[in-house]
């Protein structure tokens, strides 16, 4: 498998943990958090950890929006380090989620809290791998909002 079709897989694993956690039940929730986050965060080192090794970088042009311009996202050998990085972390963390999360089964809506994570974990990334100024301030936005979310979940 390719680096554009791992990373797009990737964002893939990021949309669907966040839409199937919006779907199962909260005592399922932690579980299926940490199964799904792990996998992106595992697949995310992939093409990083390709483009660390070889340096051959990776570019993909998304869609041109009218008056902007392209949407391109674009990883080198820096930004490679720094997702490789995000993904080393948002691998134990997804795993430690699952035991963790579970003493708020009852008391908080988990589904949002695991949709939100699964989205923090795309942003995240796309934020590092932004290759035009459009780009960047959307999964920049995107990313702080997230992150101010799950910081104040729990009240």
């Amino acid at each position: 498998m390719g680096t554009n079709a791992l990373f797009f897989f990737f964002l893939i694993l990021c949309a669907s943990g966040a839409l199937l956690s919006l779907f199962l039940p909260d005592r399922k929730n932690p579980l299926a958090l940490a199964g799904v986050a792990s996998l992106a965060s595992l697949v995310i080192l992939l093409p990083s950890g390709e483009i660390l090794l070889s340096g051959r970088p990776f570019q993909a042009e998304l869609w041109t929006l009218p008056f902007l311009g392209k949407l391109v996202l674009s990883m080198d050998r820096l930004s490679a380090f720094f997702v490789f990085l995000t993904g080393l972390v948002f691998l134990p963390v997804s795993i430690y989620s699952a035991g963790y999360l579970q003493r708020y089964a009852g008391r908080y809506h988990l589904k949002t809290f695991s949709a939100f994570y699964h989205l923090l974990l795309g942003s995240t990334v796309l934020v590092l791998v932004s290759g035009d100024i459009l780009s960047f301030l959307l999964s920049w936005e995107a990313m702080s909002i997230l992150c101010y979310l799950l910081g104040n979940f729990e009240h």
